[in-house]
């Protein structure tokens, strides 16, 4: 999975790590077995690559649900 996730750095995925929990962002670096990841609102995540299920490449936001105000 490490491998495949490298290929991704510097675009945007969506990252799926079971139970219900789902991130997307800009993958910005992938080493010594944790994922970078960057939302939209300019946050950082780091997430072991061991509990990533699955991933996607995200060409555009993803519409959230919710008011606008």
């Amino acid at each position: 999975m490490e491998r495949k996730l490298a290929e991704f750095v510097g675009k945007m995925i969506e990252v799926n790590c079971g139970d219900g929990l789902a991130y997307s962002g800009t993958l910005l670096s992938l080493s010594e077995g944790v994922l970078s990841l960057e939302t939209e609102d300019g946050k950082t995540l780091w997430i072991a690559a061991s509990n990533v299920r699955a991933f996607a490449e995200s060409s555009a936001s993803s519409p959230r649900p919710g008011f606008i105000l």
